[in-house]
């Protein structure tokens, strides 16, 4: 069969059992195949380039969910939606191939998004505030989280870190419009 390098993929370990012959981190090896330049070139997979989208993958939602919006992007083209949001640290993401990352580590990199809010009842968020301090929460940013593990050897007890700030929304802020999410990082 072929080879796939899946676009997420973690080892978590549990404490050892009250017994011989178990396997351990130090028993499994995981061959990560090489990567390339060209196929890191999009590290978010799906940009909106499509006028058309069949699938939400890969994108996924850190709380309730995400579903394709057919007809409600730029232009009436498709888009994604998150649904049932209900806390400022949930949102959009994806799992980011961190070949890619230790490959162009050092360079920069630019997001760029285009975002409509709409509250719980579909009407344009008014509460949105770019100028607002990032703690409070009161604008979108990109944050870039990443799961690590406090015990490397023993591949126990993951957690994950933030790297926020990366992209923030553009002012002035339209309501009722687009409103572009963007910023250059490395």
């Amino acid at each position: 069969g072929n080879q796939v390098w899946p676009a997420f993929i973690e080892e978590k370990w549990e404490n050892p059992p009250d017994c011989l012959g178990y396997a351990s981190p130090s028993d499994i090896t995981i061959l990560k195949p090489e990567v390339s330049g060209p196929s890191c070139d999009e590290l978010v997979r799906n940009g909106g380039q499509d006028a058309s989208i069949s699938t939400s993958d890969p994108w996924l939602h850190t709380h309730p969910g995400v579903e394709v919006a057919v007809g409600l992007g730029l232009d009436g083209s498709d888009a994604i939606k998150t649904i049932n949001r209900k806390y400022h640290w949930t949102g959009l993401g994806q799992n980011i191939d961190t070949r890619c990352i230790k490959l162009m580590e050092g360079q920069y990199f630019e997001f760029s998004a285009w975002i409509k809010m709409l509250d719980s009842s579909g009407n344009p968020a008014n509460v949105v505030d770019p100028d607002r301090e990032w703690y409070r929460n009161m604008s979108p940013i990109l944050t870039i989280n990443a799961r690590e593990y406090r015990d490397a050897l023993t591949k126990q007890f993951i957690y994950t870190t933030e790297d926020r700030d990366k992209a923030w929304l553009a002012r002035p802020y339209k309501p009722d419009g687009w409103n572009l999410v963007h910023g250059l990082f490395r």
